[in-house]
């Protein structure tokens, strides 16, 4: 577990520094938006599903491949696969981030409504 946490940090370290970057480079493109930054907090829903196992439970989330954990009981399993799913998305965002740079790209958010 202690490899995990350690991951991470290093994960939401890139991030926040990816992130910090985007917002540098765009402010310097407007300065309109200098005046007045709002961030806003994003919101997911996915389905969670969970097994009973002799061990203990399996968790996994439908619509996020490769997000899978274990727990010795269902709290633990819940509390571990939102943790999974963070590192699921902060990994892909950061091998995006790599893959993609120095390539003109555009960057845009995506809201879906269910």
């Amino acid at each position: 577990m202690r490899c995990c946490r350690r991951a991470i940090f290093g994960l939401r370290r890139l991030r926040r520094r990816v992130l910090f970057d985007s917002l540098a480079a765009e402010l310097g493109r407007n300065t309109a938006a200098t005046h007045r930054i709002r961030f806003e907090p994003m919101q997911l829903q996915f389905t969670a599903v969970f097994q009973k196992v002799p061990e203990g439970y399996i968790g996994s989330v439908e619509e996020l491949p490769g997000a899978n954990t274990q727990g010795a009981t269902l709290d633990e399993a819940r509390t571990n696969l939102v943790e999974a799913v963070q590192l699921v998305l902060e990994a892909n965002r950061a091998l995006s981030e790599e893959e993609l740079r120095g390539t003109d790209v555009i960057r845009e958010p995506l809201r879906l409504t269910a």
